[in-house]
């Protein structure tokens, strides 16, 4: 299963011998019959254009611009390299692996692992209506300028002893 992010081009590369076990090389891709699958079980082939190219002696690349999130089939059919086609699932994600790292890196934190909070500021009655709060990527790091993975600015408004209306926690 080859995996990709939603609105970029999703890629899958095949190869093609003949019953010689020979790379066929210059292959009509017009000859190559496309059916692709979008998540909802809808052949989109007409509407979603499926490029096939040859990225070198009979080795191919057929690549398509998945506009949903989910699991995508491709079927290639050609009548005489693969009569019984060529087939593979794709799965489309809304965000990259790399982004969702340092989301889980930040719920991570958010949930009370490795962070600190400082800079407190309180009002009349002693409620906490200020503070900086910051997540570390490792607990060796906690309190100090390394590792920080995201620093959040803590306000409320306090509206009697120990009482306040909201709270928020915003990243800056």
């Amino acid at each position: 299963m080859n995996l990709c992010v939603i609105n970029t081009p999703a890629l899958e590369f095949f190869t093609v011998i003949d019953s010689s076990n020979n790379l066929v090389n210059l292959l009509d891709s017009t000859s190559i019959t496309v059916y692709l699958i979008n998540p909802a079980g809808f052949n989109v082939s007409t509407t979603i254009p499926v490029t096939i190219t040859q990225v070198s002696n009979g080795h191919y690349v057929a690549w398509f611009i998945p506009n949903m999130i989910g699991t995508w089939m491709l079927t290639l059919i050609q009548p005489v390299y693969f009569p019984w086609g060529k087939s593979a699932d794709i799965q489309v994600y809304g965000s990259d692996f790399d982004t969702i790292s340092a989301d889980l890196d930040k719920i991570m934190g958010l949930v009370h692992q490795n962070m600190y909070i400082d800079e407190p500021t309180y009002d009349s009655d002693g409620n906490l209506v200020g503070a900086r709060v910051r997540i570390y990527s490792d607990s060796a790091s906690v309190g100090t300028l390394a590792n920080i993975i995201a620093t959040y600015q803590i306000t409320s408004n306090g509206i009697g002893p120990g009482k306040f209306s909201y709270w928020q926690q915003v990243e800056i």
